[in-house]
């Protein structure tokens, strides 16, 4: 991280209050400077000769006489044979003697130069001597470019001025915009719909000559909604007639699309590239920079955290097209994604500053922004891999549609249903919990998903699972052991996907999170496009072990596939250790915790007690019956309990049998075990007696040797299994 992120910056970012600070030169004393000018040069020649003890004494002596006053700490420096700080610091953090002195005076310089660029008194100073031309002129050009949009707020303010003073200086300020180039886009672009006519066209002017396409919709705006003289039309026309060319912009095109596409391109610029890319980024401080415009104060700026940078960007140029066009639904859904991404981005300790605090937490908009728009953001966060922001469009879709809304969009995209075959889990289980919660009337495509997604979300523990594909046994079980070496990963292994006991594992278990085979590369081809039309494996990325020559050919057949991967098969235990992690982590992202797990068996659990009840209209309950079984061993009472729960209701021997199985279990708790008993009591009724006489024999004995209330619970299942006086002789006449 640069030492620069570490700085404390400048918190008030009004003109107002950006000009209270009083130039550096006004602060600085002569005798300090001589005294801390000495001590620095003798902090590097220290350095430059290896004596670290020696430069920490200077550099610590420096930073007590002179780390309160930035500005005379800065002038010091800049006076001394050394005033490169930053490259003079950059080698001295390294040296270990000195890196917390290096560092803390890198922070104290940076500080300083900060306010000293930015000072808005030296910029309208630097405004000023833009009329002495030569080299006068050019050193103040060059003050000016290096505060870079910061001086705009100044500029602009001189260039309303009415004082004569002020008003002979506008040519030189227009030609100093244009000299500063592309920062002052930005800034100018928004103050521009607040603009007298005049200034407007002269900024327009001076906008079009530097020529970034980014002014395009301000400019455009001012045309469509601002009463102008002819004069200023002309200006403002020509203005926009030269960005529009540049751009190849249709003639026919308006603000409000210009805004939509703005605020799109922000949106995908943050999406593959950090905040530091985007124009306005300030990379003294490591904020980004959002400006605004307001009546009373003029033009001002609101420093952001640099990862929510670009959706705040998004967010406004969203906000600006609706303002335009209220009607335009993928403006409001660009909003909705970026409000939302930008919440999730912030980290904990983290304020957005630019979000006004009379307004709600982005879900409360996503919720009542209705279906069309959550699947818009839906659509959005799968295309770009974004797990938290489909997450949150899935909540939204859960607490407000009904099941027309959720299954039949418009168009023919249809993103829950692609949820469904999501490689993250968390997305692929929550957009089944929202269908099953919706009690569909009737089928819909993809609702054969739904239960075995269901029954994956019941077998969670919050390990990553591993299916192991090869043709030998030698090679398939030492692959197996490794990967269950790997801390938090569970494999199974198979000779190929069409061996029927290895599918049921499969289709019972908690999901396949990751494939490893050492077919060869037409053997590893077929393989992809099974396991793609297996929903069970669909989506799950795969890892081939095979020899250079094979590895080339699936280049040249998945090189765009993130899919899959490769390797060569002799890799070490430590190094599919690396493999596997990377494959699962860069297909599917972060493994969930064992809460997340809890949580996710315990809801789909519950919910396949609604299929059940629903009596399989939409949903086939009997796809679970394994995974079900395969539940009452969990080591979580509440999803033993619920499960038996479900199993009560279905009408087949191996439910039965195997609640009676785990209710005669001593191993568990006498809690659960009464809870079984009961599911046991309620699938007899509904179903009669499918238990065997051993298990029969066993309830018996239950009934007869167990503490009161366990024996109740045992006498209830007995009765409700009708059994002939004869099984009870024993118990009575004991």
């Amino acid at each position: 991280m640069p030492v620069s992120r570490f700085l404390v910056v400048i918190a008030p970012l009004a003109v107002s209050i950006i000009t209270t600070f009083a130039p550096a030169a006004a602060t600085a004393n002569d005798e300090a400077v001589d005294a801390g000018t000495q001590r620095w040069s003798d902090f590097v020649h220290y350095v430059r000769i290896a004596l670290p003890d020696l430069a920490r004494q200077h550099g610590e002596q420096l930073l007590s006489d002179l780390g309160d006053d930035t500005p005379t700490l800065l002038k010091a420096v800049e006076n001394s044979p050394y005033p490169d700080y930053e490259s003079v610091l950059q080698h001295a953090v390294r040296v270990q003697a000195v890196t917390e002195v290096s560092t803390r005076l890198s922070e104290l310089l940076q500080q300083a130069q900060i306010l000293l660029i930015r000072n808005a008194d030296r910029m309208a100073e630097d405004i000023r001597r833009l009329a002495e031309g030569g080299q006068t002129r050019r050193n103040a050009q060059e003050r000016l470019r290096a505060a870079g949009q910061f001086a705009a707020p100044v500029m602009l303010e001189m260039l309303q001025s009415d004082k004569a003073e002020d008003a002979s200086l506008h040519a030189h300020i227009l030609t100093s915009i244009v000299a500063t180039g592309h920062p002052m886009v930005y800034p100018l672009s928004v103050a521009l719909h607040h603009l007298e006519p005049l200034q407007a066209g002269q900024i327009a002017h001076a906008i079009a000559d530097i020529g970034y396409a980014r002014a395009a919709p301000y400019v455009l705006e001012v045309l469509e909604t601002r009463d102008l003289d002819d004069s200023a039309r002309g200006a403002l026309e020509r203005a926009y007639g030269r960005l529009a060319a540049k751009i190849h912009l249709p003639a026919d095109i308006t603000a409000s699309d210009l805004f939509l596409l703005l605020g799109e391109n922000m949106y995908r610029k943050s999406t593959r590239e950090p905040g530091t890319s985007v124009m306005g980024f300030d990379h003294r401080t490591g904020f980004g920079i959002i400006w605004s415009f307001d009546p009373q104060i003029g033009l001002f700026s609101t420093q952001v955290p640099e990862q929510v940078f670009g959706d705040i960007l998004a967010m406004h140029a969203a906000q600006q097209a609706l303002r335009l066009n209220q009607n335009m639904s993928r403006a409001l859904s660009l909003w909705l994604a970026a409000n939302l991404r930008r919440e999730n981005r912030l980290e904990p300790e983290e304020t957005d500053s630019s979000y006004p605090p009379e307004m709600r937490p982005p879900q409360f908009y996503a919720e009542m922004a209705g279906p069309l728009r959550q699947h818009d953001v839906l659509h959005l966060a799968l295309n770009d891999r974004d797990v938290a922001l489909a997450l949150d469009a899935i909540a939204a879709l859960d607490a407000t549609a009904g099941t027309e809304a959720l299954i039949n969009i418009e168009g023919a995209i249809q993103p829950l249903m692609d949820a469904l075959n999501y490689a993250d889990r968390s997305v692929r289980f929550n957009a089944a919990f929202s269908l099953t919660h919706a009690r569909p009337e009737a089928a819909f495509p993809g609702s054969y998903r739904v239960v075995p997604i269901l029954t994956e979300a019941v077998r969670q523990s919050g390990e990553r699972e591993v299916l192991v594909i090869s043709r030998n046994e030698a090679d398939r079980n030492r692959l197996v052991a490794a990967v269950n070496g790997i801390e938090g990963h569970h494999a199974i292994g198979g000779l190929s996907i069409e061996d029927e006991s290895l599918m049921q594992l499969v289709r019972s278990g908690p999901g396949i999170d990751l494939i490893i085979t050492d077919l060869d590369a037409v053997q590893c081809s077929a393989l992809v496009a099974a396991t793609a039309a297996d929903y069970h494996l669909a989506g799950v990325p795969l890892l081939a072990l095979v020899s250079a020559g094979d590895q080339t050919e699936l280049a040249r057949l998945f090189d765009e596939d993130p899919r899959v991967s490769w390797a060569h098969p002799k890799v070490s235990d430590d190094e599919l250790a690396t493999l596997v992690r990377a494959g699962v982590e860069n297909a599917i992202g972060d493994p969930i915790t064992q809460e997340e797990a809890d949580a996710f068996a315990l809801r789909a659990v519950n919910l396949l007690h609604d299929v059940a009840i629903s009596h399989g209209r939409v949903f086939n309950i009997m796809e679970a019956e394994a995974a079900l079984i395969l539940a009452l061993d969990d080591i979580r009472p509440a999803v033993i309990q619920r499960a038996g729960d479900v199993l009560a209701l279905l009408r087949t021997a191996a439910s039965q049998q195997a609640i009676a199985n785990a209710a005669i279990d001593e191993a568990l708790p006498i809690d659960v075990r009464i809870s079984l008993l009961n599911s046991l009591a309620e699938s007899a009724r509904h179903h009669a007696n499918l238990l065997t006489g051993h298990q029969v024999s066993a309830l018996l004995e239950l009934g007869g040797s167990a503490g009161d209330d366990l024996a109740v619970a045992a006498a209830r299942a007995i009765g409700a299994l009708a059994l002939p006086p004869s099984s009870l002789t024993d118990l009575v006449t004991r």
